[in-house]
């Protein structure tokens, strides 16, 4: 092959590697600019990949939001539409509340208007904020005149000074009580005339503040009638007392009448029963006496009443000057039906033991006592230190006639006798109550 052929191919050949070669690296450039692209791509790629997810993520919580949102504003509508209902109920309620308040209102006043004495509720300031139509009748004010003023216009001027004094003290110590106890009241007519009044105070809560009713009543026609009652009980009184006088002088004449037949009486039994009659006279003269001195003609100091009997009976039997009398009273206060069987008893024993207890001058002590608890039992007491009783002495069965009238009146007066007797010592206790009804049972 000629040298220029070879030489030829070679250089073709230099040429062709040469431009391959750079081709290649042109490639090679290329194809690292298109893989820094790629790369570029990718990153880009992945950064909207994760925009998305941030974006998706986003979105997601967005959506809970909204979720959230709807769900809170479904409940906010069930407790919207439960206030509501609430809010109705309340306004239905407080309807009701206003129709009955109506209702009692309406009641109130016809209660009010009805009411048989006149009703003036006035406030703290003594101001008159209500009136009913008995007041306009009684006091002869229109109701217009009335309201606003205070109440002491309804007053005579003799009292206006001092009772606001009075309002004080009743809004003090609020409470129902009447007004003025035991102190006479009087209410001024618009003419200025007077008329005798009764007043109930009465506290009224009320939402403007506490009030005060009073109940305004005219008695001029009760105060007539209790004075004609008590002018008619005084003259009734007065004759009553003339009465126990008269009985009493009656009976001590009688006693006296007694005493001087006794003297033309030669038999010593007749004698003593004459005596024993006069003796229990003198026990009743006694009571009406005692009655007649005593400002309550229905009852006797009987504390008194036995000091006195056995007085008068010292006096009249106690021959013997040896025996000595001791009397103990507690108060007590009982009922003539009570008086007068008690003192007959009480005669018949300090009679007895005067007479039998201290033979032939003996010395001794009679104790007469009288004894009150506070459950009202009472106790008559009648002892000596005598000679006693005989041995087959039995109270139950004796015969005399003034032990059989101590059995009897402690029947009348459902009393319980108890008797102790022995040498140097004899007792009569008669335990009993003080009641209405003695009627035996």
């Amino acid at each position: 092959m000629p040298e220029s052929a070879t030489y030829g191919r070679e250089l073709g050949q230099k040429f062709s590697q040469e431009d391959y070669a750079k081709a290649v690296i042109n490639i090679l450039d290329d194809s690292a600019a298109e893989r820094e692209q790629l790369h570029d791509t990718q990153r880009a790629v992945i950064n909207i990949l994760e925009d998305a997810a941030e974006e998706r993520a986003l979105l997601e919580l967005t959506q809970k939001a909204v979720l959230n949102i709807l769900d809170d504003s479904a409940g906010e509508k069930i407790r919207l539409e439960e206030m509501q209902k609430a809010v109705l109920n309340i306004l239905d309620d407080l309807a009701g509340e206003m129709a009955e308040r109506s209702r009692l209102e309406e009641r109130f006043r016809s209660l009010l208007e009805t009411a048989p004495d006149a009703i003036v509720i006035v406030d703290g300031a003594g101001r008159i904020m209500l009136v009913n139509a008995q007041t306009e009748a009684l006091f002869g004010y229109g109701r217009r005149e009335l309201l606003g003023q205070t109440v002491e216009v309804l007053l005579p001027e003799r009292f206006r000074s001092k009772h606001p004094q009075h309002r004080l003290r009743f809004t003090a110590e609020p409470r129902v009580r009447p007004m003025g106890a035991d102190l006479e009241l009087y209410g001024r007519r618009k003419d200025g005339s007077e008329f005798a009044t009764e007043i109930l105070l009465s506290p009224v809560e009320t939402d403007e503040g506490a009030l005060v009713s009073a109940a305004i009543r005219d008695v001029t026609r009760t105060k007539h009638i209790e004075h004609q009652i008590r002018t008619s009980l005084k003259e009734k009184e007065a004759l009553l007392q003339e009465i126990h006088h008269r009985v009493k002088n009656n009976l001590q004449i009688i006693a006296s009448l007694l005493s001087l037949q006794s003297g033309y009486i030669s038999d010593p039994e007749t004698l003593r029963q004459f005596q024993e009659s006069q003796g229990r006279i003198r026990s009743m003269a006694l009571i009406h006496e005692k009655l007649y001195q005593s400002e309550t003609l229905a009852a006797v100091d009987l504390a008194d009443y036995v000091r006195s009997l056995t007085g008068i009976l010292m006096r009249s039997y106690a021959a013997n000057t040896q025996v000595r009398l001791e009397c103990e009273t507690d108060p007590a206060i009982v009922s003539i039906d009570t008086a007068v069987p008690l003192g007959l008893m009480l005669n018949e024993l300090v009679t007895n033991a005067l007479k039998y207890a201290f033979p032939e001058g003996r010395p001794g002590c009679l104790k007469v006592a009288l004894r009150s608890s506070a459950t009202g039992q009472l106790s008559l007491m009648v002892h000596d230190d005598g000679v006693g009783l005989p041995k087959d002495f039995q109270f139950d069965q004796v015969n005399s006639l003034g032990l059989r009238l101590v059995r009897m009146f402690a029947t009348q007066l459902r009393a319980k006798i108890a008797l102790h007797s022995a040498p140097g010592h004899t007792s009569f206790d008669i335990h009993f109550m003080e009641t209405a009804d003695k009627t035996p049972s």
